[in-house]
């Protein structure tokens, strides 16, 4: 196992993401323009483990295959290719996301792990962090639809050739440090290998033309209405998945 797998983008901070994150909540203003791509199994094409098939409880809509826009399990294949050179996979936990698995992430997983990690927080403050790490599902969602059911948003990780997960940082609390630039703040020994880790996926992912979600290292997208309003595109290409194979 390469321990000390090296990439010269390990060495490349991450920049500072506060001005994404303060207009994220305008993404989904973005003009849409759908195109018509299929969403293909990822399963036999890349690592992978349904995150949701395998929460206890399993919430109502869960998939065991995982579903992503075709362009977008390319564009992670390359990534995956790279990172095989230095002994580490991806593994996607997360593609296309029924909308009853979404309810639940929004008023039950999210809530819980926030609650867990911010015990003294008032109701008002919870509901406003919930919106930071869960899309609502207020609103037309056709014209408006929450990333993951658009089919291009990937939630995932590296691991070893193994299958062990690399330490991405969450010993210091999943939502605690889960925006992507967290570790650069953060001037401890102990997050210097996943702040080293964690450059290495951003900077892939831009590479490949991907953006990930200023308030969630582990969530990359590419053709949504967040890619599109973050990278300056005229238009979003994917709508709400409707082809799968």
């Amino acid at each position: 196992m390469l321990r000390h797998a090296y990439h010269s983008l390990m060495d490349r901070p991450i920049p500072d993401l506060s001005d994404l994150r303060f207009g994220k909540s305008a993404c989904r203003k973005h003009l849409l323009c759908p195109i018509h791509e299929k969403c293909v199994r990822v399963n036999g094409e890349l690592l992978s483990h349904s995150y949701y098939w395998h929460y206890d409880p399993r919430p109502e809509g869960a998939m065991e295959d995982i579903f992503l826009r075709e362009r977008v399990v390319l564009k992670l294949k390359k990534i995956d290719q790279i990172l095989r050179t230095l002994g580490l996979r991806l593994l996607i936990q997360e593609g296309f996301r029924p909308l009853p698995v979404q309810r639940f992430v929004q008023e039950v997983s999210v809530l819980n792990g926030l609650r867990k990690e911010y015990p003294n927080l008032g109701k008002a403050e919870l509901e406003e962090k919930v919106k930071m790490f869960a899309a609502s599902m207020n609103g037309d969602l056709q014209s408006s639809p929450t990333p993951h059911f658009t089919g291009g948003a990937a939630d995932l990780t590296i691991v070893y050739a193994s299958g062990e997960q690399v330490d991405m940082g969450k010993g210091g609390g999943l939502y605690n440090t889960a925006f992507p630039d967290a570790l650069e703040k953060i001037d401890h020994g102990d997050f210097e290998h996943a702040r080293r880790f964690r450059r290495l996926l951003f900077w892939l992912a831009l590479w490949q033309e991907m953006i990930v979600n200023p308030t969630e290292w582990w969530h990359i997208s590419y053709g949504d209405q967040m890619w599109a309003w973050a990278t300056k595109a005229p238009y979003a290409i994917y709508g709400v998945a409707e082809h799968f194979e």
